[in-house]
């Protein structure tokens, strides 16, 4: 009985690790996509932050 608990928790966290991998993958391709289409990470910055007013 021992060994079958033992092989459902282990079954279990790798489960668990694999959608955390999954989820981070496509953490990733998002905020990279996003930063492709908002003109790559530091021209992006420009574009994202509000226009400065004119004094």
């Amino acid at each position: 009985m021992e060994e079958e608990i033992k092989q459902n928790v282990g079954e279990k966290k790798s489960k668990w690790l694999l959608w955390l991998i999954i989820a981070l993958i496509v953490i990733g391709v998002g905020v990279g996509i996003y930063f492709l289409v908002s003109g790559g990470g530091i021209g992006g910055s420009e574009i994202m932050s509000p226009p400065a007013l004119p004094e």
